[in-house]
């Protein structure tokens, strides 16, 4: 399948479709990184108290010398998976989700917030949704007292369908590794 192809697909998922690919996607990423098992943490469990986080990685590593270099940043990495369908960035309410537990500790402990966002958003509409959350990132850490530049970063459904396609994904009933690269 094109990128072009997921894509579209992606903008469409329930949550808790959305969820399981991301889960799956960010998992075999991991893999490819080394990432050890018990420093992957990620659930399918949408209405449990998750302290504003879908998934956490631990001692991700720096991706430079990899080709293809990876979507995850290096160091802690908090997500969080939205599947709003208005593209405004109040549609997310910013202010609201990174004051919560994880998001907080993630940008206090200098990590990386990864908001993933199912919608196709175009350049303005993904510059705004990123300005917003760094703007609402840097309250976040003014509060708590920190002068830092926060670490954060929008992968929409363009950044998703690439992921999806660099990503080899194995099949949980095969346990063969596949691929959309052909």
């Amino acid at each position: 399948m094109i990128p072009a192809e997921i894509k579209k697909l992606i903008g469409r998922l329930d949550p808790g479709s959305f969820t399981a690919l991301m889960g799956a996607l960010v998992t075999a990423e991991a893999t490819r990184l080394g990432i050890a098992p018990d420093r992957i943490v990620m659930s399918d469990a949408l209405t449990e108290n998750d302290e504003g986080l879908d998934g956490i990685l631990y001692d991700v590593p720096n991706s430079s010398g990899l080709s293809p270099s990876s979507a995850l940043p290096s160091g802690l990495v908090g997500l969080q998976f939205k599947t709003t369908r208005r593209k405004q960035p109040t549609a997310l309410k910013l202010s609201e989700e990174l004051r919560k537990t994880g998001p907080r500790r993630v940008l206090i402990s200098g990590g990386t917030y990864v908001l993933a966002w199912s919608q196709d958003l175009n350049y303005p509409q993904r510059e705004a949704a990123a300005q917003a959350l760094r703007a609402e990132a840097e309250t976040v850490l003014a509060e708590a007292g920190l002068d830092e530049e926060p670490k954060t970063a929008v992968w929409d459904a363009q950044t998703l369908s690439s992921l999806s396609v660099m990503t080899p994904l194995s099949s949980p009933a095969s346990g063969s590794r596949t691929s959309a690269r052909r």
